[in-house]
């Protein structure tokens, strides 16, 4: 509950940080962070418990928190002083009252709508997989618990390797093509690892192709998360998050439950390849339903460009 509270209010937050041009990059960067975190936090949990048994765990948590904290503190300090001189107190409204016009205006923002859908598929797809993932080891590849954790941590690296490209590229990519790029390359590895034991069940075969999914996951995130923050008001950015990660963990949970119900009813691998094609359905469903709609001249009052053919039409016929 804590960590949906957190994650809504720092995305909502990273449009007042850096420029529109640069979120894709920003969000990259971010994810770049929680990868390098979990890869040094893992390792270092790993050793403490195998050393000290799970006291240092708890230390080393209480100390990253609080470190977090502080920062968010002194960030929070020179962010207020700023407001104060730029910006006069504005009246509160009630919650309920804020919390029914930003509703409002999230449902009547078509972009908000159609990345929620995407990521709705993909929370669904999500579920399926944790819970299966376990089974797909042990029953497909023949492997015990090792295998998984290994396959589990190596996602960071790719995640990493993601965060770096995106971060550099970030400026020169829509999100629109990273969500439908990344959730498709995602749908695709994804086809290959779940049908990958009629070739093979090297494990080194599978611990490349989980590196390799963890790089379209960042890539789709950072898309998501832009595509949000470029079309919804500041004032409405937190609750806008607050709905994006309440609907993908309900989306998770559906696929949790469908996975517990499905796992031993039907072959795991078909499942799973069900799990495939809803990412590729959310990849689909952001190339279509984000493609930037071109107005009519009368109701934008701007001018369509003319084509090349066109221009040289006109010129042909000009006096």
């Amino acid at each position: 509950m804590l960590t949906q509270t957190f994650d809504s209010a720092r995305n909502a937050a990273l449009p007042s940080l850096v420029e529109p041009a640069h979120l894709v990059s920003a969000n990259s960067m971010v994810a770049l962070n929680i990868s390098v975190g979990r890869l040094i936090g893992g390792s270092l949990g790993g050793f403490a418990i195998t050393r000290a048994g799970t006291g240092y765990l708890a230390i080393g948590a209480v100390v990253a928190f609080t470190t977090t904290a502080a920062l968010i503190v002194a960030g929070r300090r020179a962010a207020r002083r700023g407001a104060a001189r730029s910006n006069p107190p504005e009246r509160t409204s009630s919650f309920f009252t804020t919390w029914r016009s930003g509703f409002a205006a999230m449902l009547r923002n078509h972009t908000v709508r159609v990345t929620i859908l995407s990521v709705a598929l993909g929370g669904i797809a999500q579920g399926l997989f944790v819970v299966l993932f376990v089974v797909f080891v042990s029953r497909a590849l023949h492997a015990d618990g090792t295998l998984t954790g290994v396959l589990r941590g190596v996602q960071a690296i790719g995640g990493v390797a993601s965060g770096l490209i995106v971060g550099m590229l970030g400026a020169r990519l829509s999100s629109r093509l990273l969500m439908s790029l990344g959730a498709t390359t995602f749908g695709l590895i994804s086809l290959v690892i779940w049908n990958g034991p009629a070739v093979t069940r090297q494990p080194g075969w599978y611990v490349l192709l989980f590196i390799l999914v963890g790089v379209p996951g960042v890539a789709y995130g950072s898309g998501a998360f832009a595509q949000i923050q470029q079309s919804v008001p500041e004032t409405d950015l937190g609750r806008a998050f607050g709905a994006y990660y309440a609907i993908y963990n309900a989306a998770q949970g559906l696929g949790m439950a469908a996975a517990g119900l499905l796992g031993d009813a039907l072959n795991v691998v078909l499942v799973l390849n069900v799990q495939a094609a809803l990412y590729l359905a959310s990849g689909a469903v952001a190339y279509v339903g984000l493609r930037p709609v071109r107005r009519p001249a009368a109701r934008s009052g701007r001018k369509i460009p003319l084509s090349r053919s066109e221009r040289r039409e006109t010129a042909d016929s000009a006096p």
